[in-house]
């Protein structure tokens, strides 16, 4: 169980740092011939050697904000999401790259989710949002400006881009209920806290999101209000 836990840690570990290739855990630590002995020392060695290099390679990440408009991205989207209270969409990375062109092992912090809209007083607007897929970019390397971009099979590419990855995350949906600047949680703070927060988080280079289960009694489409969802992304 502490070896499971260790490798863990390990994981997280490179996908907070965005290094692939290191390894602190090594298998083969439980000796049968001498049952177990300083099995547990040679484990607590090789997480002290990671949390040392956690400490020595910080580093600083850019915090920055970006705004983006469903209505501009995806107009089919905000059409279905009027007509039938749920929409699929992408954001895909020319997006960022278009404020910060090259910034790679993009993680967003927090999602905020605005419909502008006409309600009743005391009337609640809730909505699901949700990530089905995601990848982000763990590697800047490229020859060109056509290199820069990923290589699919479907593409014609022999193999996946093996800049690109994509992992598993505990959180992948988020429920608002004022639909104005909401991030599904009573408290968003950004200041020493190192939990993930609600919401489609972990990578920030192309993400597919679902919006549905919108209230039906609180319409996104009022005559003459029309509705521009709004995706605020905190990176």
């Amino acid at each position: 169980m502490a070896y499971n836990w260790a490798r863990k840690a390990e994981a997280t570990f490179r996908f907070e740092r965005g290094l692939k290739d290191i390894s602190f855990i090594q298998p083969g630590y439980w000796e049968p011939g001498y049952d177990g002995l300083l099995s547990g020392e040679a484990l607590f060695l090789g997480l002290k050697n990671m949390e040392a290099a956690y400490h020595e390679e910080r580093g600083h990440d850019f915090e920055v904000s970006k705004f983006i408009s469903l209505r501009q991205v995806n107009p089919l989207a905000l059409i279905q999401l009027r007509e039938n209270s749920a929409c699929e969409f992408a954001i895909p990375e020319i997006l960022y790259d278009m404020d910060f062109p090259g910034h790679y092992l993009r993680k967003i912090k927090a999602v905020t989710l605005t419909i502008p809209c006409v309600v009743r007083p005391y009337t609640t607007v809730n909505c699901t949002l949700r990530l089905t897929a995601h990848k982000y970019c763990s590697d800047p390397t490229a020859k060109d400006k056509r290199d820069y971009l990923e290589k699919t099979v479907d593409q014609g590419s022999p193999n996946d881009d093996p800049r690109f990855d994509t992992v598993l995350i505990p959180i992948s949906a988020a429920a608002v209920s004022s639909a104005n600047n909401d991030a599904s949680v009573f408290d968003l703070s950004f200041s020493n806290n190192e939990r993930y927060m609600p919401g489609p988080p972990p990578a920030a280079q192309e993400r597919v999101l679902v919006l549905n289960k919108v209230n039906e009694r609180s319409p996104v489409y009022t005559k003459g209000h029309p509705v521009s969802g709004l995706v605020a992304v905190d990176i």
